[in-house]
């Protein structure tokens, strides 16, 4: 493999794979929390057989109904307050989708205070029913029956109490959390994070001086159209495409870009040389989901910034202090990108030899990203486009390229037309164009 590989690229892919859907999903941790709670309840069981007092001295403290009454009181109010956990996840959910981005679902669904609030409300639900169970086993009426004494469950009523109590703490932690994720600056800065980990994964530290130019390949041979069910392509295993490529002696060309959606008949790959390679062997390299994501993917972030800033922009919420907080996120993200190095897609065997050419994003592609459609829709704002103005000059004095460079002074040119078009008064027209990195304050 060559140098140009990132490291993500280099790591077990089908492992990040499975890492993204776990992260991704809402059911893995709470069902994990109802295992533990299953496997609780038998172990507290038999400790509680093991240190069970003599019934005289249990009933004088605490009887079999006195536990029964607690138990069936704590039980109906977890199931009650799982509802309303439930609830204000689903309405935090609607709300995010309509005030920001549909896109923006998945922030929520990640995030681990959400599973673990669901797991620990049925954990210690599915516990207090394990324990009604030994209180119903230990009844006095069944103890001829059952072959044993009636016993309270001290160890298990102990640990239903303690659960409860974390359930509620859990509970303010979760309603505090929730508050505070509908805040826009937390909503943006949860992607940004994010964006930035992908970003430096993905892309070197340091640039090219000049664009990598993509090798002779030689003529095509034979073509792979997908014949798999459709999804979006998140990831793509380059080290296992490497292996195919060498073992048929060819070099694969993929003519799909991570995040692009992969239907069947779609053409995926071109071979250059060498024998042709199976289908269903090239595609085991393909990572498909229902959405984007960002482990090999940083542009999605970007887009999901832009969108924020879109749906600000709109003349039905006109909201443009929201759209300036998405901005500042996507200059920090293009500036880092604009010191670091654009992957090339060319992947070698250890012997040197090109193998695998895919297409990549590029810096340009992040800067038209990243700033066309805030320019069409910010244009008319002098909050936005004097943000834009501070925002484009950053970018340029980051990129390092000449043609990372003529990029930003092509959006430059593009945003002072746009703004003519909407402000055409000069005296505002020059207000409007006026870098300001508080936009107007």
């Amino acid at each position: 493999m060559s140098s140009t590989v990132a490291p993500i690229e280099r790591r077990n892919t089908q492992r990040s794979q499975w890492v993204e859907t776990i992260r991704s999903s809402l059911w893995v941790v709470p069902m994990g929390c109802l295992a533990v709670a299953f496997v609780l309840g038998l172990v507290s069981e038999g400790i509680d057989e093991a240190i069970a007092y003599e019934p005289e001295a249990d009933a004088t403290w605490w009887s079999v109904e006195d536990a029964r009454a607690v138990i069936t009181t704590i039980a109906p109010a977890l199931l009650t307050f799982l509802g309303v956990v439930f609830s204000i996840t689903i309405v935090a959910l609607q709300l995010a989708s309509q005030q920001y981005s549909p896109r923006l679902l998945r922030t929520f669904v990640r995030a681990p205070l959400t599973k673990f609030t669901l797991g620990i409300f049925l954990g210690t639900f599915l516990f207090a029913l394990m324990v009604m169970l030994q209180l119903d086993a230990g009844a006095p009426g069944l103890e001829g029956e059952l072959g044993r004494d009636p016993f309270v469950p001290v160890f298990s009523l102990l640990m239903v109490v303690l659960g409860t109590m974390g359930c509620l703490v859990v509970f303010v932690f979760y309603v505090h959390a929730i508050v505070r994720a509908m805040q826009v600056s937390v909503v943006v800065e949860t992607i940004a994070e994010e964006t930035r980990r992908a970003v430096v994964a993905n892309r070197a530290a340091t640039g090219h001086d000049e664009p990598v130019e993509v090798p002779e390949l030689g003529p095509i041979t034979s073509v792979v159209h997908w014949r798999r069910r459709s999804g979006v392509l998140q990831g793509v295993g380059i080290p296992p495409l490497v292996e195919l490529a060498v073992a048929h002696d060819t070099v694969i060309e993929l003519t799909t870009e991570i995040g692009v959606h992969v239907h069947h008949g779609l053409l995926v790959a071109r071979l250059h040389g060498g024998t042709p390679v199976d289908p269903a062997r090239l595609a085991s390299a393909f990572h498909l989901g229902v959405e984007r994501n960002l482990y090999q993917d940083p542009s999605y972030g970007l887009r999901q910034l832009v969108d924020v800033a879109s749906k600000a922009l709109s003349p039905a919420v006109n909201d443009p202090t929201t759209a300036l907080q998405a901005l500042e996120r996507v200059e920090e993200l293009l500036v880092l990108a604009a010191g670091r190095e654009d992957p090339d897609g060319i992947y070698h065997d250890d012997e040197g030899v090109v193998r695998v050419v895919r297409p990549v994003a590029t810096f340009g592609r992040l800067l038209d990203l990243g700033f066309t459609e805030i320019i069409l829709y910010g244009a008319s704002s002098p909050q936005i486009s004097r943000r834009l103005v501070a925002a484009l000059d950053a970018v340029r004095a980051a990129a390092r390229r000449p043609d990372d460079q003529a990029a930003v002074e092509v959006l430059r040119r593009l945003l002072t037309e746009e703004v003519a078009r909407h402000v055409p008064d000069g005296e505002w027209r020059e207000r409007a164009m006026a870098p300001d990195r508080l936009g107007l304050g």
